[in-house]
């Protein structure tokens, strides 16, 4: 871990509030998310893909857990299976939809989290999403959306060191109460209310 990391979780170390890390962008982040593209798009040639930085680490400016989230969309629903078997190889564990429709989830494991020895160091949630789902277009609008827009990053940016002001907070309290933001972004954004209300599910 670099110095720069490691002084910062020095600092949180310090809060009352451990259960739940947030740190300054950093531009080491999108570094780290194209060693791991480069990785995944070499073991998934033979599939129509596309590989999407996503959530917080995306964003510019934007405080965050230090950890990538990472979608891999797929226009070929009949092949997830397959591509599901190339990420098995790679060491993942797959963990299903959990509760979002069209949204399959990756869990590391020792074997991906050594994957490129000391080139990468930050852990990564990896999602395999049909090209067609309201997870994707959730993960891309609110991306994009706050890439253009400075304002919504810092109250974003705000928003979070509120919540985590509360010093008995645990992480699932702290993903729901920063879902009132995320929907209201996506809302503005053009979504349908049959699409917001899947997500309100989702994030229940």
């Amino acid at each position: 871990m670099n110095n720069w990391l490691k002084n910062i979780y020095s600092w949180f170390l310090g809060r009352q509030n451990k259960a739940i890390t947030i740190v300054p962008y950093h531009e080491k982040w999108e570094v780290e998310f194209r060693l791991l593209k480069k990785h995944l798009a070499e073991n998934l040639h033979d599939f129509k893909i596309e590989i999407e930085h996503v959530g917080s680490t995306a964003i510019n400016g934007l405080w965050a857990k230090p950890i990538l989230d990472v979608d891999i969309v797929i226009y070929e629903k009949n092949r997830l299976p397959e591509i599901s078997q190339v990420l098995q190889n790679l060491g993942y564990i797959a963990k299903g939809e959990q509760g979002v429709s069209g949204r399959y989830a990756f869990r590391q494991s020792k074997k991906t989290s050594s994957i490129f020895g000391n080139k990468m160091e930050m852990k990564h949630h990896l999602y395999v999403c049909f090209a067609d789902s309201t997870a994707l277009k959730n993960h891309l609008l609110f991306r994009d959306t706050l890439k253009k827009s400075p304002a919504l990053v810092d109250e974003y940016t705000q928003l979070k060191q509120n919540i985590l002001e509360n010093k008995h907070l645990d992480r699932y309290t702290y993903a729901r109460l920063k879902t009132a933001f995320i929907i209201s972004v996506l809302e503005k954004g053009g979504l349908s209310e049959e699409e917001i209300q899947e997500i309100r599910a989702s994030n229940a």
